[in-house]
């Protein structure tokens, strides 16, 4: 996510000790970590200390007021030693008189394990941490604005195809060279045998997990579009009968790999769930790059892309482009209507299906459609959204709102809808240049 880089930033200039742990046993990894704190505090017996719980003392004892001690990977410490958040909240309790010395970071990839470190009380290591008040920082993907700042050469339409297959992840935006077109990019990073993404979404499931298969699987189920429980189930187990993928589901619901959606007008309850991959490059990699590992690794990634992957960019980016549209809906809403919605989704059923429905306060309901296609959207684009907006029956309980509507296009609109627009005070037009204003 590039939480490392963001803690060497934030640290510069300070007394810093940065220690990152690997998957080894506890006994190697505190030695390790002895060995980084011995480096900077050379002479102050550290090396006599063989626990967490003395050297921790003893660093702090030594420190120098403002100190910064970053314990990085800190699920694979966890992971090879569970008592270790109960040392780390023991010595924060204590202090040892000397604790205030110390700013402490904890950070990891693991964002289920991370989080549940500072829920509420437990006898469990996951949240041994909560009662120490800790300064909780969720790191996210960078919205689209910022993410369009990596490309600063690349036309609107190119940064979102940028962002709908790159996401909004700092180190893999960094990995992308920004003198490059995008399909060298993507040939680059992606379709040749040491690029540098090519193994990553993968690298990234066994980072946290023991056992991947089945998460992988999952992740490819849903990438190929199957979205409910059942189609995903159907897909990795075939005919096998007796095992069931929910706690797999909700293990990447955790991890924050996949999301799980109800219609926004379906009852808190109701079962039809679909479920999409968070991560684009997760997406992407499943569709096009797992599939074809062996002809990237006998060096036929370029001619595949060229051949056969160009070609199909166009289908993969509509449900790319609908899920970049519903976050701008999310987060720069306001921009629309000049208010905020309260709840963005998608609406589907009989005879229908709203890539985007929200909820706005004050105003009645907000209802979109996306075009990722080379023609300008036309009255016809509108006939049809308002039609399927009838169809769902969705709307605020204050009847006396009428709907809004917002239509986002790749490639424009025709002059005729851009007078209607003009003329109504419930239709937006949206344009990928629209898109890339920083939120208000």
């Amino acid at each position: 996510m590039g939480k490392s880089r963001l803690i060497r930033e934030a640290c510069n200039h300070r007394n810093v000790i940065t220690f990152r742990a690997a998957k080894e046993t506890a006994r190697l990894n505190f030695q390790a970590f002895r060995r980084t704190c011995l480096q900077h505090m050379p002479d102050c017996g550290l090396e006599m200390q063989d626990d967490w719980q003395g050297l921790l003392a003893a660093v702090a004892a030594v420190a120098q007021p403002g100190l910064v001690l970053v314990l990085d990977n800190f699920s694979m410490l966890t992971d090879a030693d569970e008592t270790l958040p109960f040392i780390i909240r023991d010595f924060c309790r204590a202090g040892h008189g000397h604790a205030a010395r110390l700013k402490l970071i904890l950070c990891g990839d693991n964002i289920a394990r991370m989080t549940a470190l500072t829920r509420g009380a437990s006898a469990k290591a996951d949240h041994a941490l909560a009662d120490c008040d800790p300064q909780l920082f969720d790191l996210t993907p960078l919205p689209l604005h910022e993410a369009a700042g990596f490309f600063p050469s690349y036309t609107p339409e190119a940064r979102i195809a940028a962002y709908a297959i790159f996401g909004g992840v700092p180190a893999y935006l960094a990995a992308c060279d920004a003198e490059k077109p995008l399909a060298a990019n993507i040939v680059d990073l992606l379709m040749t045998p040491d690029g540098r993404l090519v193994d990553e979404p993968l690298r990234a499931l066994a980072h946290d997990l023991r056992d991947v298969k089945v998460y992988a699987s999952i992740l490819r189920a849903i990438a190929n579009g199957h979205r409910e429980s059942g189609e995903i189930r159907s897909f990795v187990m075939g005919a096998q009968t007796g095992m069931s993928i929910s706690s797999y589901l909700e293990k990447l619901r955790a991890m924050r790999l996949i999301k799980g959606a109800r219609a926004l007008d379906a009852d808190a309850k109701s079962r039809n769930m679909r479920f999409t991959i968070s991560d684009p490059l997760t997406r992407f990699w499943n569709l096009f790059v797992q599939p074809n590992r062996g002809i990237i690794e006998r060096d036929g990634g370029r001619e595949l892309f060229e051949t056969t992957i160009r070609r199909q960019l166009g289908d993969y980016m509509i449900l790319g482009f609908e899920t970049i549209c519903r976050g701008y809906v999310r987060n720069q809403g306001d921009r629309l209507f000049g208010v905020r919605p309260q709840a963005v989704g998608q609406l589907w059923g009989q005879g229908y299906n709203i890539p985007i429905a929200a909820r706005q306060y004050g105003r009645g309901a907000l209802l979109g459609a996306c075009a990722w296609q080379t023609q300008p959207v036309g009255g016809a684009g509108y006939a049809h959204l308002t039609q399927q907006a009838r169809l769902s029956g969705f709307g605020p309980e204050d009847d006396g709102h009428p709907p809004d509507y917002a239509l986002f296009s790749r490639s424009g609109f025709s002059s005729d809808l851009e007078a209607v627009a003009r003329q109504s005070p419930h239709l937006k037009l949206v344009a990928p240049a629209d898109m890339l204003h920083p939120a208000s």
